[in-house]
């Protein structure tokens, strides 16, 4: 599966989890919910001292794609710097023949 759809299927399994609380997840915060305020629970604004367990976690999943990703970028620009250097080797092995022809030429010569 790729990355996106692996995510995007969390975010679901997420929402999903969220919602099975209904409103009793949050009732036992001292009166902080502002009932009827029309946000769901996780998204109160309340000093609750635990936060939602399933959303740090698809925070915590959300950072390492994110890592992985700029991994991913920074084999790819290696790979390109490799292949930078597999070029310039190759220039100079060619310069390196060009070089050796020439004095062959002139041995050659002075034979």
């Amino acid at each position: 599966m790729p990355l996106g759809g692996f995510i995007d299927n969390l975010k679901e399994k997420n929402q999903d989890q969220d919602n099975s609380y209904g409103r009793n997840d949050n009732q036992d915060s001292h009166n902080l919910n502002q009932q009827g305020d029309g946000l769901p629970n996780n998204q109160e604004q309340q000093g609750q001292v635990t936060g939602n367990p399933q959303q740090q976690q698809q925070q915590s999943f959300n950072q390492q794609a994110q890592d992985y990703s700029q991994q991913a970028q920074d084999y790819s620009q290696q790979g390109h710097n490799l292949g930078q250097q597999a070029q310039d080797l190759g220039k100079q092995a060619q310069d390196l023949g060009q070089h050796a022809q020439n004095l062959g030429q002139q041995g050659q010569q002075n034979y």
